[in-house]
């Protein structure tokens, strides 16, 4: 029995179809795994069944080919969860913030840059997401 605690939690959307395909070969090869995950597409992608715990307890199992994310998700936090965010558009102000072509020096790779080459505007009541996985420029960035 092979177990995976949260395997992808800091990994590219690359390296998880590879890590997916790597325990698919695993379980054709007669291998058990014990996936452990919250997110609900690799779920759907890897697993034959799930069983749900919430607070320590069991919920139920179910059978992948039989469900979808919306019960997993139900079964997950107790209630209906919506996937499709409906938003107004912001009403953007000023520019407040302007950043061009940055460059930062790495502080662990002498002869990198942690970023490089990155602009940036930032306008009154709008919030901007830098996105990345750790390690990727972004504490530097800051």
């Amino acid at each position: 029995i092979l177990i995976f605690d949260e395997p992808t939690a800091v990994l590219t959307p690359q390296e998880i179809n590879d890590l997916i395909s790597i325990m698919k070969g695993f379980a054709a090869e007669g291998k058990s795994i014990l996936f452990i995950s919250h997110k609900l597409n690799e779920i759907m992608a890897v697993a034959d069944r799930c069983t749900v715990l919430r607070k320590g307890k069991c919920i139920g199992t179910v059978n992948i080919k039989d469900t979808t994310k919306e019960e997993l998700s139900r079964m997950m936090v107790g209630r209906d969860v919506t996937f499709r965010v409906e938003k107004e558009p912001p009403v953007l102000g000023e520019t407040v913030l302007n950043i061009e072509q940055l460059t930062v020096p790495s502080k662990i790779h002498k002869k990198k840059n942690a970023v490089h080459d990155v602009s940036l505007e930032v306008r009154s009541g709008e919030i901007v997401c830098l996105a990345g996985i750790d390690g990727n420029g972004q504490s530097e960035f800051v």
